[in-house]
């Protein structure tokens, strides 16, 4: 009795230890998303304030903040930008951000045509995909600029902008990089 007893227990413990052991995924480097200025290579960290009060100008304004993405994870990420809020202003009224992957297929879209709390890309233009340890958007295709005067008593015109990384199923995961876009 008692070998049938270690039987039966050696027999279950053998069938319970064949169980195909669960793996556990790698971690995620949920801080995988980082914003750079163009041509400064300066990076743009987490609530950061970006001054500027030049003139708009169709070379090379220097009230436009040119920026790009880099990414440090193992995986390819997909990106977009939204404006998360304004003030000094009533509307983007005199405000021009461009996206896009590169120089030829990037979009720009001004005054009316920017939503606040919208998604750019939008999902009919071309993506902004980040090679995995890499970066897009070097050649100057990302970029914000206004030129809004500040409506007394405001002295700046802020502009809160968000760059966040999107999944397969449009879901938002990982990290974000908020700034903010100050003119004055």
């Amino acid at each position: 009795m008692k070998k049938i007893v270690m039987l039966l227990f050696v027999g279950l413990a053998t069938i319970g230890c064949s169980k195909d052991d669960e793996t556990t995924p790698a971690p995620t480097n949920t801080n995988s998303l980082k914003v750079y200025k163009y041509p400064s290579n300066a990076e743009i960290v987490n609530n950061d304030v970006i001054v500027f009060s030049g003139s708009a100008g169709l070379v090379d304004p220097t009230n436009a903040l040119k920026f790009y993405f880099k990414n440090t994870s193992t995986s390819e990420m997909k990106v977009k930008m939204r404006i998360v809020s304004i003030s000094g202003v009533s509307n983007l009224d005199l405000t021009t951000f461009c996206y896009g992957p590169n120089l030829n297929d990037g979009v720009c879209a001004s005054g009316s045509a920017l939503a606040i709390g919208a998604g750019y890309p939008k999902n009919n233009e071309a993506q902004i995909i980040v090679p995995a340890n890499g970066t897009a958007g070097t050649g100057g295709a990302n970029k914000f600029q206004s030129t809004a005067t500040p409506v007394s008593p405001a002295t700046a015109v802020d502009y809160v902008i968000e760059a966040y990384q999107i999944n397969t199923s449009g879901s938002e995961v990982g990290n974000k990089v908020r700034f903010t876009y100050r003119y004055q």
